[in-house]
């Protein structure tokens, strides 16, 4: 639906799509005393996206990913807990493109992401007390030539994960490294 509407709206300035894949690091912030301990872990995303030019320097981009976020948590002692949430995301991205004519392109790119959580666990189990949704603001730069792209984005969750308190706040923030490839 959004996607139709993405078209409706710019019919004549239709731009590239391609598959991302791209592999994270990510750790929360927020309130919580034990989070000072946290740790980020890696994962992965992967997903499409689709372009929309709106001029010669203008892009809006909106992407689907499935993707991977989380931390370590120290919880008693030496132990440590793997905590690690996988998304359903959408981000609509703005981009804005340096020398639009040249053969290499670099770009940045801001936007919110619309997160709905599919999975939540760690080594003891599922984890029932995260927040379904988040919404995030993501922030990136890269560099495209012909028809591969890389790029970095950091997204900061903006709504808190943790349900079962209201004591704490916990945001995810997640630092990702991708390469794109258009067809």
């Amino acid at each position: 639906c959004l996607l139709f509407f993405c078209a409706s709206i710019f019919p004549q300035g239709t731009g590239d799509r391609g598959l991302l894949l791209g592999f994270n690091t990510s750790s929360f912030t927020g309130t919580e005393p034990s989070l000072e301990q946290s740790t980020y872990i890696p994962g992965f995303s992967i997903g499409f996206f689709l372009e929309f030019k709106c001029g010669e320097h203008l892009i809006l981009g909106p992407e689907l990913a499935f993707t991977t976020k989380g931390s370590m948590l120290q919880s008693v002692g030496d132990l440590n807990l793997h905590q690690v949430i996988t998304y359903m995301e959408l981000p609509l991205l703005t981009t804005w493109v340096f020398r639009p004519d040249k053969g290499s392109r670099i770009f940045v790119s801001a936007g919110p992401s619309f997160d709905i959580m599919l999975l939540a666990f760690n080594e003891v189990g599922f984890s029932e007390d995260i927040n379904r949704f988040d919404i995030g603001l993501v922030l990136g730069t890269g560099i495209r030539w012909s028809k591969i792209r890389f790029r970095i984005l950091m997204n900061q969750g903006l709504l808190d994960l943790d349900q079962s308190t209201d004591a704490t706040s916990v945001r995810n923030r997640t630092f990702n490294l991708s390469m794109g490839l258009t067809f």
